[in-house]
């Protein structure tokens, strides 16, 4: 059975296939443990609860397959399998046939000449351009760069979430600085808050990374110590040193980079002391506050809960009651640049 079929089964149906281990916890206590399985295939993911687990026996792990009989249960309106702990054991099936691996979206290379486009047309300083091509001219960082999460959890987690994140703070700048305010942005100003704009996440390459077997993202040990604020600031400076940056260039992007996330009880390392620097922590706010709904509306529709989700960013209930209504009908499709149904698989940027 897949875990789709699974799905659409009424509660206490006997079940039984072969699962990749998505996480495995160990819950209970007293001798009465039970393990927390999520289980996937190429079909969806569903929860499992293996109950009289044997503390002296040896638990799945994370990349295992899974081979089990049990029951399809049912959590507060939520599905799951249900397992007596001597009904499950390790699977035979190769577990690259039960996941997908990620891969590029097509949006993802399309924000990536966006960004080329951008940087063609607005970045004139040869330092800044000669800069910025280190990074976008090296075919390893673009492939990473196109398909890399902005986080692993909230906004923008998912394959080519971080280019796609990053183009829309760039745009979002371009438009403060170009059309609203154009008479308090200095052409140098505009270009340093314009690179920063495309780097200021860059450190997300080295914090977060792809299991190697089941796909899933996790914090790096340096993302876990460091945060890619600083480990994007040290990417930045030390291409700066090869290039010869002129070193008050390099302290303007620095100022930008470090202070992006605008306040310190939200980890900004500093908090913005220029116009440039609030222009790109309001921009990256803004996006990443929209990205966390987008978040919630794909949550939705994946696993069926209730009209209002509670946000962890937000900290409180929001309501997604409507997204199946706005995947069906909204501004890209009626401007006929995707088909009706769209996704983060979507072309758009």
């Amino acid at each position: 059975m897949t875990v789709q079929e699974i799905l659409a089964l009424p509660v206490n149906t006997p079940v039984h296939g072969q699962f990749l281990v998505r996480e495995c916890e160990l819950r209970g206590s007293e001798g009465r443990y039970f393990l927390r399985l999520l289980l996937s295939d190429k079909t969806g993911v569903i929860p499992a609860y293996v109950w009289n687990y044997d503390i002296n026996a040896k638990a799945p792990k994370v990349g295992d397959v899974a081979k089990l009989q049990g029951v399809r249960g049912e959590f507060q309106a939520s599905p799951k399998i249900d397992v007596q702990w001597g009904n499950i054991r390790r699977g035979d099936v190769p577990a690259e046939e039960l996941v997908e691996r990620p891969a590029v979206p097509a949006f993802g290379w399309k924000c990536l000449e966006g960004i080329d486009r951008l940087f063609a047309e607005e970045l004139a300083n040869p330092h800044l351009r000669a800069w910025a091509r280190f990074f976008l001219d090296d075919p390893d960082f673009r492939q990473r760069f196109a398909l890399w999460p902005a986080a692993k959890s909230n906004h923008h987690n998912y394959p080519g979430g971080l280019v796609r994140h990053t183009y829309h703070v760039m745009q979002l700048c371009r438009f403060a600085a170009r059309e609203l305010y154009p008479d308090l942005v200095t052409p140098i100003g505009y270009e340093t808050l314009l690179f920063a704009a495309c780097f200021h996440d860059v450190g997300k390459l080295e914090e977060l990374a792809f299991h190697p077997i089941t796909g899933d993202v996790y914090y790096t040990e340096r993302g876990q110590r460091f945060g890619h604020i600083l480990l994007g600031r040290d990417m930045l400076r030390s291409a700066a040193a090869k290039l010869d940056v002129p070193a008050d260039l390099v302290d303007r992007v620095d100022e930008l980079v470090i202070g992006h996330q605008g306040k310190k009880e939200w980890d900004t390392l500093r908090e913005p002391l220029t116009l440039e620097g609030i222009m790109l922590a309001g921009a990256d706010y803004f996006d990443s506050q929209i990205g966390n709904m987008e978040s919630a509306y794909r949550g939705l529709q994946a696993n069926g809960a209730d009209e209002f989700q509670f946000v962890k960013a937000f900290g409180r209930y929001m309501y997604v009651g409507d997204a199946a209504e706005r995947g069906r009908h909204n501004l890209l499709q009626e401007t006929g640049e995707a088909q009706a149904g769209a996704s983060e698989d979507a072309d758009a940027c």
